[in-house]
């Protein structure tokens, strides 16, 4: 993909309209903006990989080299990106694995649970496992979740048991953002801020 226009713009900018392997300037050379990591070696189009160059530097005819050190902060930077880039990939995955794990825990404890009238797990809703996968990153964990299947199947008279279950942990997360709160006032004015009612 060709970059824009406006990103060409802003590199030439960066860079003051000077080449960054020789020196050359506007417009006394012709300039272009070039991959520092080429595309065809995992390469980006962001900024961090981009470097203005004179066209005989780009061309290869000068005698500057690529690995001059008034290009080598790019070219660091964009190496640490490519790096972090491939450690969020590994952290992802991570976290998947991790969302399938509470995921299963929480399936096999609610299939634990019978209806006295056929003997089925009880029904719940076809999106459940995404409700687990919101309740796990949003500052619950799968025990959480598992204590409260298991403390909603202990109680007699509940229709919709998956609706209980998530009431539970909203209520639960309401406290614990409240006492995160008060944590926050505590440590942002120095004193001991009162404890809220029914955060323990």
């Amino acid at each position: 993909m060709a970059l824009s226009k406006r990103l060409r713009y802003e590199v030439l900018r960066r860079d003051r309209h000077t080449c960054r392997y020789c020196g050359a300037a506007a417009p006394d050379t012709t300039l272009s903006v070039d991959h520092v990591i080429p595309t065809a070696l995992g390469g980006t189009d962001d900024p961090t990989n981009l470097v203005t160059a004179c066209a005989d530097c780009n061309n290869g005819k000068s005698a500057s080299s690529p690995d001059a050190p008034i290009v080598a902060d790019i070219a660091a930077d964009a190496l640490r990106w490519a790096a972090a880039m491939r450690r969020a990939a590994d952290i992802a995955g991570r976290n998947r694995e991790l969302l399938e794990q509470d995921r299963r825990l929480v399936d096999h404890e609610w299939n634990r649970w019978t209806s006295p009238h056929n003997a089925q797990p009880f029904a719940r809703p076809d999106d459940w496992p995404l409700t687990v996968d919101q309740f796990c990153t949003i500052g619950l964990d799968v025990l959480d979740v598992i204590n409260a299947v298991r403390d909603t199947m202990l109680r007699r008279g509940i229709n919709d048991r998956w609706a209980y279950v998530c009431g539970t942990l909203w209520r639960e997360l309401e406290r614990r953002q409240q006492t995160a709160r008060d944590l926050l006032t505590i440590e942002g004015d120095g004193t001991r801020a009162q404890p809220t009612a029914g955060v323990h």
